[in-house]
């Protein structure tokens, strides 16, 4: 058994920052600095004589690329420093030849760390990551000399700030709808655009057919997250040219009817439960995010399949953006919810937890031009982007004869 242990406690293991990340100079800081405290614990089963204790705060961006050419087969690995920001003056501090006997038992040591307030969002993406963590460095004297490295990770989020063009976006309520030719239309409905990670909600889908004998055969709900990773100078002529781009679906329900469908009349209510995974995991979801370098982009798309009375099968996808957010900000209506923190006019942070302080001296909300650029929703039938899928006829309906005697599963 090691003579020596060491740890790292937080006060809270995540950091929530509000606002949008706008680097708007090389070294600037545009939205203040937070605060992140906690304690060092050492557990010495012996008097041990200490030479130092560090501490450090760092971050990093991996993002595996595609190689640039057919030749070429090996990924290209680009990595980022984020952060490193050293605790000083350190812990503990003695020269080698000097160190300071310690006693046996529990030694717990606080520490302060004020961080920047422009870090990306934490992100475990399918082509790389973005962690953070505290590291704590014991270096000890005597016969054996040795050293301990414990690490703590740290989650930084960004939350919509107050009264900025993002917040009226993720919090305005979520209304879509289409028809096909004026006999059915489909309306997807939800008290917020902006989804709370590691929960479950609830969708309403009002359905209504101006004709008779039309049949809801399948209604299908999903949230289909994006990755979108840019290139630099040197690995595109266009900086902000995308290099590498994942599409998944992380939630999915879907309700089927059986072959001969559930009837409609003119006015149907159906409640969709869809079950959000937990964030940020590498098989779960990730929080909507966008910096210099990466973007991470969610769409909750409705699908209907519905049996006209002629013969034909109608799918009917209504596509609406989304933000996914931690649980705490997507119910920021909901007093309990909220983190406790007064917020004044000026202020673009926002304390995870009570033990929190965080103060900042940055301008007003963001104008849209400062915005990260967010794309529109794509196209589910013809892989547009950049339109309003209203206006798209291929996306509006899709008809297709059903062969007798055919589930709906073949379609």
């Amino acid at each position: 058994m090691k003579p020596t242990s060491l740890s790292i406690i937080l006060d809270t293991p995540s950091i929530h920052i509000h606002g949008e990340q706008r680097p708007d100079s090389a070294g600037a800081v545009p939205g203040g600095q937070v605060l992140l405290t906690g304690r060092v614990e050492l557990q010495l089963r012996t008097a041990v004589r200490i030479r130092f204790l560090e501490l450090s705060f760092f971050g990093e961006q991996i993002t595996r690329l595609p190689p640039h050419t057919v030749a070429h087969t090996n990924t290209l690995c680009r990595s980022r420093c984020l952060a490193d920001i050293v605790h000083d003056p350190p812990l503990i501090r003695h020269s080698a030849d000097n160190a300071e006997r310690y006693a046996s038992g529990t030694h717990r040591l606080p520490f302060r760390l004020m961080l920047p307030a422009d870090l990306p969002t934490s992100a475990v993406l399918s082509f790389g990551h973005v962690r953070y963590a505290v590291r704590a460095r014991l270096a000890v004297a005597g016969l054996r000399r040795a050293e301990y490295v414990a690490e703590e990770p740290v989650a930084v989020v960004r939350c919509p700030g107050e009264g900025s063009e993002w917040a009226f976006s993720a919090f305005d309520a979520l209304s879509v709808g289409t028809h096909w030719d004026g006999r059915t239309s489909v309306t997807l409905s939800h008290s917020t655009c902006a989804l709370g990670a590691d929960t479950g909600i609830q969708l309403g889908v009002d359905i209504a057919a101006m004709q008779k004998q039309f049949s809801l055969l399948v209604l299908e709900a999903a949230i289909h997250e994006t990755q979108c990773a840019f290139g630099s100078e040197e690995e595109a002529p266009n900086p902000r040219s995308v290099v590498r781009k994942e599409t998944r679906i992380v939630a999915h329900n879907r309700l089927a009817f059986g072959q001969s469908g559930l009837k409609l009349s003119d006015s149907n209510r159906f409640d969709v439960e869809l079950q959000i995974p937990q964030a940020p995991e590498r098989e779960g979801i990730q929080y909507s995010c966008a910096s210099e370098d990466i973007r991470v982009t969610h769409r909750l798309v409705l699908t209907a399949l519905i049996k006209s009375p002629e013969g034909p099968v109608v799918e009917m996808a209504l596509p609406a953006r989304v933000w996914v957010l931690p649980q705490a900000a997507a119910d920021r209506g909901r007093e309990s919810a909220l983190p406790l923190y007064e917020h004044a006019e000026d202020d673009q942070l926002v304390e995870a937890a009570g033990s929190m302080s965080a103060t900042s001296t940055a301008p007003l909300a963001p104008t849209p031009s400062e915005l990260p650029p967010y794309s529109l929703p794509v196209c589910l039938s013809c892989g547009k982007e950049d339109i309003s899928v209203l206006e798209c006829q291929v996306a509006i309906f899709h008809s297709s004869l059903m062969p007798e005697n055919a589930d709906i599963e073949d379609l």
